[in-house]
């Protein structure tokens, strides 16, 4: 949606539309993005883990003060497993699905988004959003806790104008805007 000035002065809104082409990469991403709170939970569970374990299996105090860097290390490289695991899936699952590859088409407009994937289409009202963040690469628009339209910023012509539209229209709290 495009807010311009008209020849008469008055604010002139316009329909925002773009094409959006979804990669295994932008899919991954934004399962990464999704994960990371988890991760995050994962890495600090296995430092605990074994540093526990370490304590309660020596007698030396100075192994568990040893077992800290060791610990993180350890934890560091079994959660890049996790991530190198989720991208190996992730890329599977994409593949797999030919509706996630097609063209999507979104238009943002003063009463809401209209969303077209093939032959599906939906139109969502902006008080329907759950919320909008901005994840780096993507600005995703959830419908739920877990279902968001991905929007790749390369594929946005005019990204500030979709970020005025959507600061115009979702309430602060639902708003998660890097800017």
């Amino acid at each position: 949606m495009a807010t311009r000035m008209g020849s008469d002065g008055m604010d002139d809104r316009q329909p925002y539309e773009a094409t959006v082409n979804l990669t295994a990469e932008d899919f991954r991403k934004y399962t990464l993005y999704q994960s990371k709170a988890q991760l995050v939970g994962l890495f600090a569970f296995y430092v605990c883990l074994i540093v526990i374990a370490v304590h309660f299996g020596s007698e030396d105090k100075m192994n568990v003060l040893f077992a800290i860097p060791v610990a993180v290390l350890v934890a560091g490289g079994l959660v890049w497993y996790q991530v190198w695991r989720i991208g190996q899936r992730v890329r599977k699952i994409f593949n797999g699905d030919r509706v996630l590859q097609l063209k999507q088409k979104i238009r943002l407009t003063e009463e809401g988004i209209h969303h077209e994937t093939g032959a599906s289409s939906l139109d969502a009202k902006w008080d329907e959003i759950y919320k909008v963040a901005d994840s780096g690469p993507s600005i995703l628009i959830y419908m739920a806790k877990n279902k968001a339209f991905v929007l790749p910023k390369r594929d946005l012509a005019d990204l500030e104008v979709v970020l005025d539209l959507l600061k115009r229209h979702v309430p602060a709290p639902r708003l998660k805007l890097r800017r």
